[in-house]
């Protein structure tokens, strides 16, 4: 008689145990596997909700240091305005008193070492003749 039939009559037998053991692993199985999913999908949600939370944690640390450096640079801006207009009023003062000789490039000329408007232009000429030689220099190498 075969196994099946030795249960159906009530009589438990060695490949009956086996095959409820396999019914009660795959229920097993089953359930885990849902349990498996409700909480990946609860860590996706707090994940989700950690993100949120970052970002606006994020963005209002931005605008907290956005509104401190804003205020900074204001204060930096105000004052470089004051130490400017003290300076301008300082030199106009100064130019009222004792104006400078010659252009206003003769006066930045000679501020950067002494060299006038003809030498400086002497030198940016010297600086073109260099440019082309090196130039022509390399045409001359490629051929």
């Amino acid at each position: 008689m075969s196994a099946v039939a030795m249960e159906r009559k009530g009589t438990v037998t060695e490949r009956g145990d086996e095959q409820r053991g396999v019914q009660a692993r795959n229920r097993e199985r089953r359930e885990l596997t849902q349990q498996l999913r409700d909480l990946s999908a609860r860590i996706a949600e707090t994940m989700r909700g950690i993100g949120d939370k970052a970002k606006g944690m994020a963005q209002g640390l931005r605008d907290r240091l956005g509104a401190a450096w804003g205020r900074q640079e204001q204060d930096a801006d105000r004052g470089a305005a004051e130490r400017i207009a003290e300076a301008t009023a300082q030199r106009g003062e100064r130019d009222r008193d004792t104006p400078e000789p010659g252009s206003a490039a003769d006066r930045i000329a000679s501020r950067m070492g002494g060299k006038s408007g003809s030498d400086h232009d002497q030198a940016e000429r010297d600086r073109e003749r260099t440019r082309d030689k090196d130039r022509t220099g390399a045409a001359n190498d490629e051929r």
